[in-house]
């Protein structure tokens, strides 16, 4: 059997290798193409991976080569990470300059040049956008742009004057809550939080399961959590995209309790973050927000102390000057009553005098008579007649002393009276002076629920608010 014209395999992949070199020498081609079969090689920074095509109505190949990049090329990719926040991994869709490289024992393949950041940055921010507009299409209920910012469920929420139990969802040994926690647990002002940790795996795109589970586990805890509180510290900022998930922004938008974010970004907000009630920085700064909030619920209750009492000092101050006054008033009547009184008790004196003098005036013509009586009738006339006029003086000095004795206690009844209608004797008693807006009120009807009052006792003065109102109808208080 005669043997066909033939030549070594090496000479075949020799001509082969030329024409690649002749067609392909010195040139670089830019591809848009999927990443598979990746394989990194860290201690050599080399990179092996395949570049494929797929048909977009079947998903079927259309197109494969083997790749590989190291040295500049492999410098480039990790510029692709740190600039895109994406992880160079399999089923990427990325933009690549490469050479065409063929090897007689390797084959043909293509050798990675370059990557361009901002075509994929531009995907990322495409899917951003449709991940965006998604949560507002299908949440409409609870997610609303106005303008440039989202309207949520959970940013609508307001936090409690103080925030101090706290649910925290990180990962195990996070440097990041480690931080959180000390600035907590060492600031300046002693308050005391209570953390509860639900641990999660906070990095990389396949694990917003795990954080939406733990979402699920502080509600369903049923504890009355102040605040919920992402933290993610450390890592890689291609570990950002995880955040940008539907899945977790709509947890968040809707949750009942207010989420704070820390994770740990410098740079653009991620969806969770707009979604979010707080978004902050770091876990540094998410702390630091929770006690500046405490910070201001702490001295607006300064402040309304330092507003009472100054309130407090003025109206006791009126309302000394107002009894001041009252109390002179008081005095000066009772002064210019019991001077009345003295002058009306001199008159009265003057009167008995003058009729105790007329008395015995007509007393003694009565005894001059007697007197020309006795001289001209017998001793017993005499003696009857004497008897008369003892019984006269008698009732006379009775008659005077019943008198003095009953304006006496006229006096003394007077000055009962003064003494009893004094205010300051009436607080004493048991009964108290009601002001509303700075003024005594006696009817009620002025006085709504839920209006401050003040009540003046003998030595205290209660600031009120009031309840409820009662009616008597008409009926005497019941004492």
């Amino acid at each position: 059997m005669a043997v066909p014209d033939h030549m070594r395999l090496s000479e075949l992949t020799e001509r082969i290798s030329s024409a690649v070199n002749y067609f392909f020498a010195d040139q670089t081609f830019w591809v848009i193409a999927d990443v598979t079969d990746l394989k990194y090689y860290k201690e050599k920074g080399y990179y092996y991976f395949e570049l494929v095509e797929k048909d977009p109505g079947s998903n079927n190949l259309v197109a494969k080569i083997s790749t590989s990049a190291w040295g500049k090329a492999s410098q480039r990719i990790k510029l692709f990470e740190k600039e895109t926040g994406q992880v160079f991994k399999n089923d990427i869709n990325i933009l690549v300059s490469v050479s065409v490289d063929y090897h007689p024992v390797y084959g043909l393949k293509l050798n990675l040049v370059d990557v361009d950041p901002n075509f994929t940055i531009g995907l990322l921010e495409k899917q951003r956008l449709e991940t965006l507009k998604r949560l507002l299409a299908e949440c409409a209920g609870f997610i609303k742009k106005e303008g440039e910012n989202y309207i949520t469920l959970n940013n609508q929420l307001k936090f409690k004057p103080v925030i101090q139990k706290i649910a925290v969802i990180t990962s195990l040994n996070s440097a990041g809550f480690q931080d959180f926690q000390h600035t907590l647990l060492t600031n300046a002002f002693g308050y005391r939080f209570k953390i509860d940790t639900f641990l999660a795996a906070v990095q990389g795109g396949d694990n917003a399961k795990d954080i939406h589970q733990r979402f699920i586990d502080v509600y369903e805890s049923g504890k009355d959590y102040d605040a919920v509180v992402i933290i993610r510290g450390g890592g890689a900022q291609t570990d950002f995209l995880i955040f940008d998930t539907f899945m977790l922004g709509r947890i968040v938008a809707k949750f009942p309790i207010p989420v704070i974010t820390g994770i740990g970004h410098q740079k653009n907000e991620t969806i969770v973050d707009l979604m979010a009630h707080t978004p902050t920085k770091t876990p540094t700064k998410a702390a630091e927000f929770i006690i500046a909030h405490n910070r201001y619920f702490e001295e607006s209750l300064f402040s309304f102390q330092k507003a009472i009492i100054i309130k407090s000092q003025q109206l006791f101050g009126i309302h000394y000057r107002q009894i001041t006054a009252l109390s002179h008033s008081v005095s000066a009547n009772v002064q210019t009553r019991i001077t009345k009184l003295k002058e009306s008790l001199v008159m009265i004196n003057q009167a008995v005098i003058n009729k105790s003098k007329s008395l015995v005036y007509r007393n003694l013509k009565t005894l001059d008579f007697i007197v020309n009586m006795i001289l001209s009738k017998p001793k017993l006339v005499l003696e009857n007649r004497r008897n008369n006029l003892g019984n006269e003086a008698s009732n006379f000095r009775i008659f005077l002393n019943k008198y003095m004795v009953n304006q006496g206690s006229y006096l003394v009844h007077y000055r009962s009276v003064f003494s009893l209608i004094s205010p300051a004797n009436l607080v004493k008693k048991g009964f108290a002076v009601v002001y509303y807006k700075g003024k005594i009120v006696a009817n009620a009807d002025k006085i709504k629920i839920g209006n401050d009052i003040s009540v003046l006792l003998s030595d205290t003065e209660l600031l009120s608010t009031v309840k409820e109102k009662i009616k008597k109808n008409g009926k005497e208080p019941y004492l």
